[in-house]
């Protein structure tokens, strides 16, 4: 299962790919991965309550902005969930708030980019 069904939101393993490793830090932050765990062992794509949306025609590879920014990149856009009792959404996500990103790492700002 390498597809989400949801634009915006990652396929299974690529939430699998980082909390096989990283557990949580409050019992309710690893009661919610333990779900992902399960859903993953299982293959079956676990419920999932959408927090940040994107227009069917933006495309967010999440592997490739993790590689680039490394853990920093789960923060910028999402927030230090360690410290959240429930996600919510930090950033506007917004193409202008993508923009700023790419050009402050001086990344590619090209439309196919984000766009196909």
């Amino acid at each position: 299962m390498t597809i989400s069904s949801e634009p915006g939101i990652p396929a299974l393993q690529t939430c699998f790919g980082c909390h096989q490793m990283i557990g949580g830090s409050t019992p309710s932050h690893q009661a919610e991965i333990k779900k992902v765990r399960e859903a993953f062992a299982n293959r079956q794509p676990p419920h999932w309550i959408r927090v940040h949306a994107l227009p069917g025609f933006v495309r967010f590879p999440h592997q490739r902005h993790i590689k680039v920014l490394g853990t920093e990149g789960c923060t910028n856009c999402h927030g230090d969930v360690r410290t959240m009792p429930q996600v919510y959404q930090v950033a506007t996500l917004r193409m202008g708030w993508c923009i700023n990103c790419h050009v402050q790492r001086n990344v590619s700002r090209d439309c196919t980019v984000c766009h196909y």
